[in-house]
C-alpha cells in the first residue's frame, strides 16, 4: 500500500520510523507546506515523492493511505474531504 504522509514535524519523524519497517507499506510521498523541508523528509526516510502543498499530494492517484501527522489541533484546517 502506497503510504503518504502530510507535514514533516516530530510526530511524523517518530511515526515513519515504525511505518519504513512494515513491508506492507511503501513510503510513497511527503508533503509539508514548504517543499524544502518536504524533500529533506523524502531523502532522509527513503520516500518516492515531496509536495510542497498538502493538495497536491492528496490529488496523486498513486497515494492509498494517509498518515495525517500535523498537531491534532490543526486537523480541521486540512484540506480533508
Amino acid at each position: 500500500m502506497k503510504l503518504g504522509i502530510l507535514a514533516t514535524g516530530k510526530i511524523a519523524r517518530k511515526v515513519v520510523n515504525t511505518l519504513v519497517q512494515m513491508k506492507e507499506i511503501e513510503c510513497y510521498a511527503v508533503a509539508s507546506r514548504d517543499i524544502g523541508k518536504a524533500e529533506e523528509f523524502r531523502k532522509q526516510f527513503g520516500f518516492g515523492k515531496a509536495y510542497g502543498s498538502y493538495e497536491e499530494m492528496l490529488m496523486d492517484p498513486q497515494v492509498e493511505l494517509v498518515y495525517v501527522a500535523s498537531p491534532h489541533s490543526h486537523h480541521c484546517q486540512l484540506p480533508i474531504t
